[in-house]
């Protein structure tokens, strides 16, 4: 049996918040997890470019770096601008295109996730918050370095991404993203 002890010294009474029992077992566990990353590209479009459309099995993320982006997903036009993003379904057929005087820059990552919160990222426009930015910005670094365990340090900020997404939802700051901060300033 292993038993611990803490000594603490505070100006108010402590309060428990949990506690754990001999022979209790401490676990923490996946809510999600990319399992794989099929492409991960930045593309900087011409103006008015239009791409016809596709679907395929894995989701597909598109974050826009820099101008707008019109995503076109069962029918339905969604204008993205710089710091929004969209996750496409499973075999979900979907098309994207700029406006005429629009020359957007985005990223496109196609993967799988498990997990039970898989469905409240489909279908739906993010702006993500600030604190993902430096999380994009890194995943294009680390496929420009490319060693032995860029794979795995990709396919984990992608989960924490994701993870940032699912939070933002629960509970909104509403801090939109700085303009100054995109992702390739290259």
């Amino acid at each position: 049996m292993i038993c611990s002890s803490v000594d603490m010294a505070c100006s108010e009474t402590p309060r428990e918040v949990a506690r754990l029992n001999a022979g209790d077992e401490f676990r923490l566990r996946r809510q999600i997890q990319v399992s794989s990353i099929y492409t991960f590209f930045y593309q900087e479009k011409e103006k008015g470019f239009t791409f016809p459309g596709e679907a395929h099995g894995p989701l597909e993320l598109t974050y826009v770096d820099k101008g707008t982006l019109h995503s076109v997903a069962d029918g339905k036009d969604i204008l993205l601008e710089q710091g929004d993003l969209v996750i496409y379904g499973p075999d979900q057929w979907h098309m994207q295109y700029a406006d005429v005087d629009m020359s957007p820059s985005y990223i496109t990552i196609t993967f799988d996730l498990v997990g039970d919160y898989s469905q409240e990222l489909v279908n739906r426009k993010f702006t993500i918050p600030q604190s993902a930015v430096p999380v994009l910005q890194r995943m294009l670094r680390e496929l420009d370095r490319m060693d032995a365990f860029s794979s795995d340090m990709v396919i984990c900020m992608l989960q924490v991404l994701l993870l940032e997404l699912l939070r933002e939802q629960a509970n909104p700051v509403g801090t939109k993203l700085r303009a100054t901060n995109a992702v390739n300033s290259e």
